[in-house]
């Protein structure tokens, strides 16, 4: 039974919503949902949970009975080779499944297109395009690798009103409400590292901890840019989770504490290359970055257009002199990095925003 468009749109974007559920554990994987529907009612659901686990589809092939045939929506498109799980596509034949809505193809080379036609060839109706834009967005951060093999980017920052992160003294506690702290600090559970300068080190000491861990997932990596090779050894952030202290060759430290490991760059003028850094961080497995600062840093990241998101929280402050959120980047009107947000609100006092960054050139 072919279902109307509507009806298709209707049921993935259940799928999209059970894949959601997966925000925050299934990295490395991307974000899938899935689910069954017969005479236009859903009859199973899944969802993927961690790398290594079943896959969507699977899971909701375990919760369906019958054998008439069903329809099975999914928000990505079923992969078809052997990894951590067999593949789908297996068990979607081996099921009274006769017709498959797949929001987009995966871009994953061992993927990319062969799912699907491993299901036509073996007679199943295979409609994609449903919603595509919604689940590309979801899973922005698994295409961004997928695509260019380099980490997606999110910078991170906290500000008054007139774009200080800290008065002329340097003193920043606190520009932001703890609502706001807590709700800045939600967002490393969404990524593979946290990324900050050492200016922010020096001046914070922060633990760069998420707030909670999501096992089996891999812990958060703290990433930290020294140069010079100034940052000790008892540094807060050498607590807990592992640490990429990346420095230049001749700065390379002689102690280094368990659970850190050094990559070796050479700077330039300006410090590393961003493009550089997210080359290394790649080669260890990183698929997204948290960069929160300081201004330099962020500042250095998007003067590279090395960066793909912006998070902001705005206090309702005004400072005047001190020091700015962004460093280092002067840009004429004509070519401003625009943010097209996709989140606003108020988080306590302050106001937050959350947005895609792209340039007017």
């Amino acid at each position: 039974m072919t279902l109307s468009r509507s009806e298709d749109e209707r049921f993935m974007r259940r799928a999209l919503a059970l894949a959601a559920r997966g925000r925050l554990t299934a990295s490395p994987n991307p974000m899938v949902g899935a689910l069954l529907v017969r005479r236009g009612r859903i009859v199973a659901e899944g969802y993927h949970h961690f790398a290594g686990r079943p896959h969507a589809e699977v899971l909701a092939l375990r919760r369906f009975s019958g054998t008439a045939p069903a329809t099975l929506y999914v928000s990505l498109e079923p992969c078809a080779h052997h990894g951590k799980t067999p593949p789908c596509v297996e068990a979607i034949l081996a099921a009274p499944v006769s017709r498959v809505v797949a929001a987009l193809r995966d871009p994953d080379p061992r993927v990319r297109g062969k799912g699907i036609a491993i299901l036509r060839a073996a007679g199943r109706e295979v409609v994609t395009g449903v919603l595509e834009e919604e689940a590309r967005f979801l899973n922005r951060m698994y295409f961004h690798f997928q695509n260019g093999g380099l980490p997606y980017v999110i910078v991170k920052w906290a500000a008054t009103l007139d774009g200080r992160i800290a008065d002329r003294r340097g003193r920043s506690e606190w520009i932001t409400s703890e609502e706001a702290r807590t709700a800045g600090k939600r967002i490393r559970e969404e990524v593979d590292a946290v990324l900050v300068g050492m200016r922010t080190v020096h001046a914070d000491n922060p633990r760069l901890a998420r707030l909670r861990e999501h096992p089996p997932r891999s812990p958060l990596v703290k990433v930290v840019l020294d140069p010079r090779g100034r940052l000790s050894p008892r540094a807060r952030l050498f607590d807990g989770s592992p640490v990429i202290w990346m420095t230049s060759p001749r700065c390379r430290p002689r102690r280094v504490p368990r659970g850190a490991r050094v990559l070796t760059m050479k700077p330039g003028p300006r410090g590393f290359d961003p493009r550089e850094i997210l080359e290394r961080l790649a080669g260890e497995g990183i698929r997204s970055v948290l960069v929160e600062g300081g201004g330099k840093t962020v500042g250095h990241f998007l003067r590279g257009r090395c960066a793909q998101e912006a998070v902001v929280f705005f206090a309702p402050k005004v400072l005047g002199d001190g020091v700015p959120a962004v460093a280092g980047l002067s840009l004429p009107l004509a070519h401003a990095l625009d943010v097209e947000p996709f989140e606003i609100g108020n988080i306590g006092s302050d106001l937050f925003l959350r947005g895609r960054l792209c340039s007017q050139a």
